[in-house]
């Protein structure tokens, strides 16, 4: 994978470029949103996150990036290539992106802000699970399903928006948010699985369609509700 590291100055912009061990230099209309990234003089780096998908990270705002089509990679964060994990506070994703892979956002316990494009069709299991500093969350319409774990322990989350399109909410979806006070569900969500709200200490009240299946402890620990 490359890896572009930039630090804009004036009309120059100083380039490595990690691939096979070699190294360059660029000028600042070689680089994608050099003018952008003129006007803050922020140090930034970027790489690829999907077959069609590319990361941005400007370590100056924390301000993760991220465009392109189709799906990103799962475990990509993990990359030796990407050190900004735990630096990141906010994540916005462009249109043209379909899914969000396995853990892409795991552990990003500084993460405080999350867009979330049209586009996106699917959310991968455990994708935002431990990111302990986001408060809310908005998930686009076309997705179907909250998978295992998507959000477990985002313990400052404290609202969440889900479209009428969601159908299934999976185990652990939301467990142990222990914040977690409003969420309105699908009129037509079909399956709650066990655990899916596990120990939300902070729900006091949630309204469930009749058609609604919620399995045995969905709401175990929820003391409030």
């Amino acid at each position: 994978m490359r890896v572009k590291i930039a630090k804009i100055m004036g009309t120059l912009a100083i380039a490595v470029l990690l691939a096979g061990g070699t190294t360059e230099v660029l000028q600042a209309e070689s680089i994608p949103d050099a003018q952008e990234v003129e006007a803050t003089g922020a140090w930034y780096t970027t790489g690829y996150c999907g077959e069609n998908a590319k990361w941005r990270f400007d370590w100056e705002t924390g301000c993760l990036t991220i465009s392109g089509t189709g799906a990103l990679e799962s475990g990509w964060v993990y990359d030796d290539t990407f050190s900004g994990r735990e630096k990141v506070k906010k994540l916005i994703i462009n249109e043209g992106i379909t899914e969000i892979g396995y853990e892409n956002f795991y552990h990003m316990k500084c993460l405080e802000s999350v867009s979330l494009p049209k586009s996106l069709k699917k959310i991968g299991a455990e994708a935002f699970s431990f990111c302990e500093s986001l408060q809310e969350i908005s998930i686009p319409d076309g997705i179907t399903e909250i998978g295992n774990s998507t959000f477990y322990a985002c313990k400052s989350l404290k609202t969440v928006k889900l479209p009428q399109s969601v159908a299934n909410i999976e185990i652990d979806a939301f467990g142990e948010c222990v914040s977690l006070k409003n969420i309105e569900l699908p009129d037509y969500l079909n399956l709650i699985r066990w655990s899916a709200f596990n120990n939300c200490a902070s729900l006091e009240k949630i309204k469930i369609s009749a058609k609604s299946i919620s399995q045995y402890s969905a709401f175990s620990g929820c003391k409030k509700l």
